[in-house]
């Protein structure tokens, strides 16, 4: 009686796997989608396998041996195959650099297991109400499939704060579950219920972490070349990371910024390739290195910003050393020299909200990258006006930047090539931040096409010292997405010894460009 029980649950295991791979192939699903069906194939092998051995091991007087033995080969590595799968799908979530290595690496036990098989007996011994498979054959797929769960185990406990709370509380249930399974597999050999549990994680992990809606959301929040989440991740986390600080300003948040260094130089000496390689080399070190932080998102081209919550300022500082240390180390085996310029806050009571946290990280990141540059310059000698650390801190340009009207104070120092601007250039024309390592680039995004020329023109003959102060007018969209009519005056300061060291002025504003 217990086999024909068997077959019929297997037999609704089936229908439901059929059904899902259905459903599931209506919809475009990337490369999560196939590591899905691969998941979705392994489990509907086993089903059907689990149906066969239970026809093949109660017939075993007329089966062939060779026929159940190669039967029961396929149920076990069709089980292996299901429990690697899910681990490799944690690699891919965690370390997707490393995914390619593990398809290898993992291949290499199941590849061990089919071969050593044939050496490995497998026994068949009655149950209550039916016949089951034992021996070392099982055993050893049994102990291959608890190391692959309780390696994905580990993973998920060790990396929680790295994943998402929908994938942590979908994920560990299930994997709890299959171990729970298999013992009770062990335990009791009669129940024969891997199939159903493996039918039951298949759905789960569908609808939970595959679901072609949720997979499409996650695939927007996440940036597609390194593998971190993405500057929309970001905007969507901030705001309920801002109303928790609003609710409980003692809650601990901490900012750590990381701009890329000589990645222009690097895309123009060796290619956008190199670059390419650039940005994902720092993507993986910060994800390996910064492990306490709570998401690490990639905020543009060239910056990274990482958010830790109630982490100890000690852990952040360690973790951005080791950072630092692991591009020095990869600075003696590659053509360029991997390097970031970073900066962190703390969030406390004198900050109104997250975003003033965030933008005094941004501003010693900046700190960062001036100090690097003027490191790295060989016209750093200026015996003249030294600026302190980015030539960019003065008292003055504080005071400079509290007139009410539209006029608004730069500054750049000519040795480093940072700029400073006024917050409330910032606010008026969505420039998101004050530092630039490039504001002419990011001022001329924002530039009515048929100005920029002109204005590149102009700015070099001023810095030059070729022409006056003043530049001609130019029109700039302001962040309503409305063009203002601007014009700069401006000029070049010299130190003692005589050379450039500052170019500073105002940004005015006349007025709407079409009035």
């Amino acid at each position: 009686m217990y086999p024909i029980l068997i077959l019929r649950e297997e037999l609704v295991c089936l229908i439901i796997l059929i059904f899902l791979a259905v459903i599931s192939r209506t919809y475009r699903m990337g490369k999560d989608g196939k590591m899905f069906h691969r998941l979705l194939t392994w489990a509907m092998l086993h089903v059907v396998m689990d149906a066969v051995t239970v026809w093949t091991v109660n017939r075993t007087d007329i089966v062939p041996e060779i026929v159940n033995f190669i039967a029961h080969a396929v149920f076990y590595l069709s089980a292996l195959l299901f429990a690697r799968e899910i681990l490799g799908y944690l690699v891919h979530l965690l370390y997707p650099d490393r995914e390619e290595k593990f398809k290898w690496v993992s291949l290499i036990p199941m590849a061990a297991y089919t071969l050593l098989l044939p050496f490995l007996k497998i026994e068949y011994t009655a149950c209550r109400g039916t016949w089951s498979s034992t021996g070392m054959g099982a055993w050893v797929g049994y102990a291959l499939g608890y190391v692959c769960f309780f390696l994905a185990i580990l993973l998920s406990f060790r990396n929680w704060r790295r994943l998402s709370s929908r994938i942590r509380y979908a994920l560990i249930p299930m994997l709890l579950m299959l171990v729970a399974a298999e013992t009770a597999q062990i335990l009791v050999r009669e129940l024969l219920l891997t199939g159903g549990a493996l039918t039951i994680v298949t759905v789960g992990f569908f609808f939970s972490l595959e679901n072609p809606a949720i997979a499409l959301e996650r695939t927007m929040m996440m940036d597609a070349m390194t593998g971190v989440e993405s500057r929309n991740s970001y905007e969507r986390d901030i705001q309920e990371y801002d109303r928790q600080y609003q609710a409980n300003p003692e809650q601990k948040f901490i900012f750590l910024f990381a701009d890329m260094n000589n990645l222009k130089s690097v895309n123009g000496l060796f290619g956008h390739d190199a670059g390419d390689e650039y940005i994902q080399f720092i993507a993986s070190t910060l994800r390996n290195c910064l492990k306490s932080a709570e998401h690490i998102y990639r905020m543009g081209g060239d910056e990274f910003l990482a958010i830790y919550r109630n982490a100890d300022e000690k852990t952040v500082e360690a973790e951005t050393e080791q950072v630092h240390r692991v591009c020095d180390e990869a600075a003696k085996k590659k053509e360029y020299t991997p390097m970031l310029a970073t900066g962190y806050a703390v969030s406390g009571p004198q900050y109104r909200n997250l975003h003033d946290v965030l933008r005094v990280a941004d501003y010693m990141m900046y700190q960062h990258k001036a100090e690097l540059k003027r490191e790295m310059s060989t016209g750093a000698t200026h015996k003249g006006t030294k600026l302190n650390l980015t030539g960019l801190l003065d008292k003055s340009f504080e005071a400079m930047c509290l007139n009410d009207g539209d006029c608004y104070p730069f500054m750049q120092n000519m040795e480093t090539g940072v700029t400073r601007v006024a917050p409330r250039l910032e606010e008026a024309f969505g420039l998101e931040k004050v530092f630039f390592a490039d504001f002419d680039e990011a001022w001329l995004k924002r530039m009515h096409p048929e100005d920029r020329a002109a204005f590149v023109a102009d700015m070099e003959s001023v810095r030059k010292e070729e022409s006056g102060r003043q530049f001609r007018p130019y029109r700039v969209m302001n962040a309503k997405g409305d063009y203002m009519t601007m014009v700069t005056h401006g000029g070049v300061y010299h130190g003692k010894d005589g050379e450039p060291d500052l170019f500073a002025g105002y940004i005015v504003t006349r007025g709407p460009a079409d009035a």
